[in-house]
């Protein structure tokens, strides 16, 4: 018998002299080999026993006829019918599973692995038994007896398996490759309480490109404006005004040719109305007009990692729960270790050696923390949806509280990972984001393999049928679903029947954060008073800087006064005489009619002037304030509204910029002030007064 281990012979011929007992070879079941046993005392005398069931040699003598022909009598007699013998097993069962063909005859605590061994024990009448209840099946001798192999299935194909099948100790019946994939639990992100959402819409990048278009294009048109570039204040102020104008063209408003064809050189003309079409009309309005005044409830989702190197050397927590049963080194007892810690990844760094990936398992091991006993309790699933610790007791009986109010990081089988994520999402007070990425997850492979039996190529077979034929999958399918269907009704009815709600209704989970997070509603509305309080402080600036320039003017104003009407002292009195006339002879005393004559001549001549000046600064410094308090109220209105704006605001930029123009040609006494007129395309018309 020792051969055997050597060698894989199709037909096993024994010398039978009669001296041995008759039934020593029924141990020959448990012997790693499927060779057909077959018994000879001469070569006219051969005998083919039955290895299982009741002692029976049968003469087959008279068959001799080919290797053949004896081949299908060993068939008929040893591998149609186990006769109720006894089939190891790693996986707990009781025989009494519902499985078969239909499916409607599984249930959610039938196993794919268990119910593909017991379709093949039914149709070979074979009954299953686990290793750890093999006394129950020996005799007074401690002999096992009706046993005829030992088979284990969902087993990790780790180094020392691949050694046993090399050595051709033990077979593979089914291979499997699975993966194990990561969920990040997160918290509903919230309206962006700040400022920054009103103005950051986009990305840094994307702002940042928008400010360099403007200022760069601002220079191009600047520099084609002026040949000669003085470092005075009309060119500042000119440059502030082309930079709102080139804004206003890239951020989509209905400017376009009216702005441009007022353009002096169309060398620059034309390429910044082709910018116009293209990244204004189709980038702007398509994506910022539509969300801009949306922006007070934007929400910032939260950046996970997408690659399990990602997810290692980010800052999150990262737990398992998924366990194995691992046998002591004595074989007294089975202890249960973390799959992943225990299992897979010290089968990666024996097997790779790579210095640096090495490293990086071992990093990866030892920040994964393996949470014990907790598969089929719901109590870790309770305290992650009210984000409360974690209580983990470690092999020194210390305790470590593991935070579950932060983001972290669950890793697991698919099959334990769904129900972690369902349950977590029709609690909804947690945000689970699913990893997509295929390539993010460990992988390995499990085998259903055994001892080299004479069944084993029935049962190989029976499996590449159950396969091929999509019934399998199907288990599989079944199995995954009716386990999340289990775990979530341990939370209740009230959850049970939500769950069987959505997953009635095809719900896709297309569902806004903020109409989850209701409890978040005032904390949207933050950005909304920064909003006010920018236009408050911003009115409050226009406020001073107006009473600033109406004392400036003032101050300017007697400036001009008194250089265009001096008073001159005499000894007859005082005289009111216009610059450049000379000097009019004094008299001591002026008389009634020269006070007449003075009184007349600066009702005629100054006051005229002055009401005239004062009348259109007032109603400039009136405008200004009324302009800059409607553009921040407009704002602040359309900000609480769902939706764009349904103008053009590219107006109201240009009129600032307008009336900024015409202030400063004012006080600098430019006739040309009084006949240029307001944008006849803006509807701004209506603030001119």
């Amino acid at each position: 018998m020792t051969s055997l281990l050597c060698t894989s012979p199709d037909y096993l011929f024994v010398h039978f002299d009669g001296s041995m007992k008759p039934d020593y070879y029924r141990n020959y079941t448990r012997w790693t080999t499927s060779a057909k046993l077959i018994f000879f005392s001469n070569f006219h005398s051969v005998f083919i026993p039955r290895v299982v069931g009741d002692l029976i040699v049968e003469d087959v003598t008279s068959s001799l006829g080919s290797l053949t022909a004896i081949g299908t009598v060993w068939d008929s007699l040893n591998t149609k019918n186990f006769h109720g013998a006894i089939l190891l097993t790693s996986r707990p069962t009781n025989n009494n599973e519902s499985c078969g063909y239909s499916l409607s005859h599984f249930h959610e605590k039938d196993s794919p692995n268990t119910c593909i061994l017991l379709v093949s024990g039914t149709k070979y009448n074979f009954t299953y038994l686990h290793y750890l209840r093999t006394n129950e099946w020996r005799n007074n001798d401690s002999f096992l007896v009706g046993v005829v192999g030992f088979i284990a299935s969902g087993e990790v194909l780790v180094d020392n398996v691949v050694q046993l099948v090399f050595l051709k100790i033990v077979k593979i019946y089914d291979c499997e490759i699975h993966n194990v994939e990561f969920i990040i639990v997160s918290q509903f992100p919230i309206a962006e309480n700040s400022i920054w959402g009103v103005f950051t819409p986009y990305e840094t990048s994307i702002w940042v490109g928008l400010l360099l278009s403007c200022v760069s294009i601002s220079l191009v048109l600047q520099f084609d404006f002026n040949s000669k570039i003085t470092l005075q204040i009309i060119f500042v102020i000119k440059t502030v005004r082309t930079y709102f104008l080139v804004q206003s063209i890239l951020f989509g408003q209905s400017i376009a040719d009216k702005i441009i064809a007022n353009f002096r050189n169309k060398h620059v003309a034309r390429p910044l109305l082709a910018i116009w079409f293209f990244a204004c009309y189709i980038i702007m309005d398509n994506l910022y007009q539509g969300s801009i005044y949306s922006d007070l409830t934007v929400t910032h989702p939260p950046k996970v990692p997408v690659t399990f190197e990602t997810l290692i050397y980010a800052n999150l927590t990262i737990i398992t729960t998924t366990q194995v049963m691992i046998p002591s080194p004595y074989g007294n007892y089975m202890g249960y270790y973390s799959l992943v810690k225990s299992d897979i990844i010290p089968d990666i760094i024996q097997t790779i050696p790579s210095k640096a990936y090495v490293r990086f398992m071992k990093y990866a091991n030892s920040k994964i923390v393996y949470i014990p006993g907790t598969e089929t309790d719901i109590s870790l699933v309770k305290n992650i949806s009210n984000s409360n610790p974690i209580w983990l007791q470690q092999q020194d009986s210390s305790v470590k509280l593991i935070s579950t109010e932060k983001d972290f990081a669950i890793i697991e089988m698919p099959e334990l990972l769904n129900s972690y994520r369902e349950s977590l999402s029709i609690l909804g007070k947690r945000l689970v984001i699913r990893n997509f990425n295929a390539d993010a997850a460990l992988r390995f492979s499990s085998v259903t393999a055994g001892v080299a039996i004479l069944l084993w190529e029935k049962i190989n077979l029976s499996m590449r049928y159950l396969s091929q034929a999509g019934i399998r999958q199907k288990w599989d399918k079944m199995h995954g679903m009716r386990a999340t269907l289990q775990f979530v009704g341990k939370f209740g009815k009230a959850i049970y029947k939500q769950y069987l709600l959505k997953l009635n209704s095809d719900f896709q989970e297309s569902m806004l954060f903020s109409s989850v997070n209701l409890s978040n509603d005032d904390k949207s509305l933050g950005a909304l008073w920064y909003v006010l309080a920018l236009c408050a402080v911003v009115i409050a600036v226009a406020v001073v800087l107006l009473m600033w320039e109406i004392l400036w003017y003032w101050v300017k104003f007697n400036i001009k006064l008194n250089h265009t009407f001096p008073l001159q002292k005499s000894e007859h009195g005082v005289k009111a005489v216009r610059r450049g006339q000379g000097v009019v002879p004094t008299t001591p005393t002026p008389t009634m009619q020269e006070k007449i004559r003075l009184v007349e001549s600066v009702s005629t001549e100054f006051i005229p002037h002055l009401t005239r000046v004062k009348t259109n600064f007032f109603k400039e410094q009136i405008m200004k304030t009324s302009l800059i308090f409607g553009i921040f109220l407009i704002f602040s209105i359309l900000a609480t509204m769902d939706g764009a704006p349904q103008g053009d605001c590219s107006c109201t930029l240009r009129c600032a910029a307008y009336h900024a123009e015409r202030i400063q040609c004012l006080l600098d006494q430019n006739p040309l002030c009084y006949i240029d007129t307001l944008p006849s395309d803006c509807e701004c018309n209506r603030f001119a007064g």
